[in-house]
């Protein structure tokens, strides 16, 4: 029974047989209804489990959780407008050296392998502002297919991985925080745990308040963030343009190697700097 007004986030780790020999699959089912933004943090800590027993790479893990974002968030955002009872049904299965995941849901219907694709050359003044989540989702994937039936939209994409020893014990937090710090007369920002279409409001109105107050000199230092959507990196443009507006600069340090991939996919190491360091980011005012 549904607890309408209320989400139901459900899963299952299910061990699948074939012809009844020996287990090929694990599957994890998850049921979004209605689907909200807030769900995104408890989705991912499912993404992790199912990574973690699957023994998928980091960058496999990284890339579902990112994938979910954006297409969860794009759902929510722009696909249920009318729709009494909205859903979005999740699956993901690995076999062998292949890992599937398959996300449906009842809105409104829309193809996104015919997005167009965002221009990524394009200097920081004439950069869109949106446009890169379904870029992503394409890229991360090897194989990308949509069916529209009986009412329902479903994407499925296809990775294919090798087994990896994973780590044990990470706690990955779910949420945002931004810890603020100076050197030298130029404020660092340390965003600390995930950055996802649920929480991303308000790191944008940290960021761009202190720009409003008059920063000028603006560091983020990445050491600390595990997980960046293209909601993020929405922010992090629209820093870059307020920034250059009034003749000052943001210098972004410390990525970890799975965050820098998603800024290089996308292009923003075009127009705004990334550093190795905090140290490195200082030099550019020294």
């Amino acid at each position: 029974m549904r607890n309408h007004g209320q989400e139901v986030c459900q899963n299952q780790l299910i061990p699948i047989r074939d012809r009844g020999s020996r287990m090929l699959k694990d599957e994890l089912r998850v049921s979004l209804s209605p689907p909200r933004l807030s769900a995104l943090g408890n989705l991912s800590r499912m993404i992790e489990t199912f990574g973690a027993a699957n023994r998928l790479p980091e960058a496999k893990v990284y890339m579902l959780n990112l994938v979910l974002d954006e297409l969860v968030a794009n759902a929510v955002r722009y696909g249920f407008d009318g729709v009494a009872e909205p859903r979005i049904e999740i699956t993901l299965w690995v076999s062998g050296t292949l890992l599937v995941m398959t996300i449906s849901d009842n809105g409104r219907r829309f193809d996104p392998t015919e997005s167009a694709r965002p221009d990524l050359s394009s200097p920081l003044e004439e950069r869109a502002v949106g446009g890169l989540g379904l870029h992503l989702v394409r890229r991360f994937a090897d194989r990308v297919t949509y069916q529209f039936m009986e009412g329902r939209n479903r994407l499925t994409l296809e990775h294919n991985y090798t087994p990896a020893r994973r780590a044990e014990g990470r706690d990955t937090p779910m949420d945002i925080e931004v810890a603020e710090e100076r050197n030298d007369g130029v404020l660092v920002l340390l965003p600390v745990g995930r950055l996802d279409s649920g929480n991303v409001n308000a790191f944008e109105t940290n960021v761009m308040q202190r720009i409003g107050g008059g920063e000028r000199r603006l560091i983020i230092d990445f050491s600390r963030l595990e997980f960046i959507s293209s909601s993020g990196l929405r922010v992090l443009l629209l820093a870059a343009k307020a920034l250059k507006t009034g003749a000052g600069t943001m210098v972004l340090c410390s990525m970890k190697p799975h965050v820098e991939d998603v800024f290089r996919i996308s292009g923003f190491d075009r127009f705004i700097p990334v550093k190795s360091s905090r140290a490195a980011a200082l030099e550019t005012w020294a």
